[in-house]
């Protein structure tokens, strides 16, 4: 079997390689788009069964002549270059769309600020002037260009296009259905770029030594950092250091996060700016036995698992998929709402060694490489041979 993947430079190419070249060995081709102005990839090693495209017309052309000869096309992420693939593929039978989030989460013509919080529309929104100054440029731009429409207008409609939608979790695709994103008889596929054997590589016995409070994993508004600043300062915190990391993502939103923190907690905040050796930073996350995630969607899902796995007590949003597909699985996971309260004796204590011995025996029966690889073999099998 001749299987095309179609990515962007992205870090996350690595895991598939991985993971494929052991499912699927030397049948994996993967077409990675570079924008104009990048002549080099950053993560993807060029060479072998690397090969790259500029994300414009031509590189589309180039690529759709290729993957007629390829049995499954999968797609990784859904980027413009991609949507613009999907759209003028003679046919996507055998298209699958392993699901990453922000190809609807970050769409303004998906969900739009659904995924804030109140403050946070309130306090940030001039923040984002400037995109939507961007918005409504765009379309002239696009439609000079390309002659097509908005990259979020051409995503949204590739979006009902495809057939199989690949995730770790189910629940994902059910919540993308009830609103439309994707077509009705789109099909599950299980799959993910966390496996653990491949993610937990290095950290395998870290362990979590501290009490401190770890919120969020970047300096996007999806964090929702004021919700959970009001939720948090209601808590007895003691000596504990509120650990944010804000080294990635938008930097007028990180110092003004910053500001407001610093003036809620005083130096009880301890926010991270910089990048930090991956040494480093696994021991910082390990001085965290509370992690809050106030997410209302899909997000940050490696760093939840690599937490669950060392054994700290995390917080999520009931709102996020990924919450309810843990909470089914039977993990110790928390509500911010219902739990992440004063009134709850219990609210900072850390897991149990018997709830982290469960939650790792769980995670190895569904998140594990060995779980899921005869499942996702088997299933791209039936795609590729019209089962």
């Amino acid at each position: 079997m001749k299987i095309a993947h179609i990515s962007p430079d992205e870090k996350f190419v690595k895991s598939i390689q991985w993971q494929f070249e052991k499912i699927f060995p030397q049948q994996n081709s993967f077409f990675v788009f570079l924008a104009n102005n990048v002549e080099s990839t950053k993560y993807v090693q060029e060479g072998g069964a690397v090969k790259l495209f500029k994300d414009d017309s031509k590189g589309v052309r180039k690529i759709l002549e290729e993957i007629k000869y390829y049995d499954l096309v999968i797609l990784h992420g859904l980027k413009y270059f991609q949507s613009r693939i999907v759209l003028k593929a003679s046919t996507n039978d055998n298209f699958v769309w392993f699901f990453w989030g922000g190809e609807i989460y970050d769409n303004p013509k998906a969900v739009g600020d659904k995924m804030l919080g109140q403050e946070t529309k309130k306090r940030f929104l001039a923040l984002n002037i400037f995109k939507e100054l961007k918005k409504t440029i765009r379309p002239a731009y696009y439609l000079l260009k390309f002659r097509s429409k908005t990259p979020e207008a051409s995503v949204l409609k590739a979006a009902k296009k495809i057939p199989y939608i690949g995730i770790i979790h189910e629940e994902e695709v059910d919540f993308l259905k009830q609103n439309d994103f994707i077509g009705r008889f789109a099909k599950f596929v299980p799959m993910t770029y966390y496996p653990l054997e491949f993610v937990f590589k290095g950290i395998e016995g870290i362990t979590i030594t501290g009490k401190n409070i770890l919120l969020g994993n970047s300096a996007s508004l999806t964090n929702n950092h004021l919700e959970a600043f009001d939720k948090i300062m209601r808590l007895n915190l003691e000596d504990r250091k509120l650990v944010v990391p804000l080294s990635y993502g938008d930097s007028r939103y990180a110092m003004e996060i910053c500001k407001e923190g610093k003036n809620i907690f005083g130096k009880t905040f301890s926010p991270i700016l910089d990048f930090m050796p991956l040494q480093e930073y696994n021991r910082m996350l390990s001085s965290c036995s509370i992690v809050v995630m106030n997410h209302y969607r899909q997000q940050a899902v490696g760093n939840i698992l690599a937490m669950l796995w060392m054994g700290a007590k995390i917080y999520l949003n009931e709102s996020n998929t990924f919450y309810q597909y843990l909470k089914n699985e039977g993990i110790h996971i928390f509500s911010i709402d219902m739990d992440l309260v004063n009134e709850n004796p219990e609210v900072l204590d850390e897991l149990t060694p018997i709830q982290i011995q469960t939650n790792r025996e769980k995670l190895l029966k569904r998140i594990s490489f060995n779980a899921i690889k005869d499942k996702l073999r088997e299933e791209l099998l039936n795609i590729a041979n019209g089962d």
